[in-house]
């Protein structure tokens, strides 16, 4: 999955929002908001493997995610496809778990 496709893919799930505003000097059309995995299963499948498949490489023996369903659906899809564990990654009043 190249570029482009990656990013249309983030856009119909609703994590690329269109604005007008500058950060840092830049003029910016796009802002990344939280992807919806949930809002369009496909395009979730895709990107899922499409991570997996940068990530492969790397030997990694689990894939932690925050606790958040947005996060825990698309590690899972991530995790599914290396073959790994997923853990989520909980902040209960500050400190810091994992499941």
């Amino acid at each position: 999955m190249d570029e482009a496709e990656v990013l249309e893919r983030l856009e119909r799930g609703g994590a690329l929002v269109p604005t007008h505003e500058d950060v840092a000097g830049t003029h910016r059309l796009l802002r990344f908001d939280r992807f919806d995995p949930l809002a369009d299963p496909v395009t979730a499948g895709g990107l899922g493997e499409a991570l997996a498949a940068r990530l492969a490489a790397g030997g990694y023996d689990l894939v932690a995610v925050w606790d958040g369903v947005e996060t825990v659906v698309l590690g899972y899809l991530v995790g599914r496809a290396l073959a790994r564990p997923v853990v989520r990654i909980l902040d209960h009043e500050g400190l810091i778990t994992a499941s």
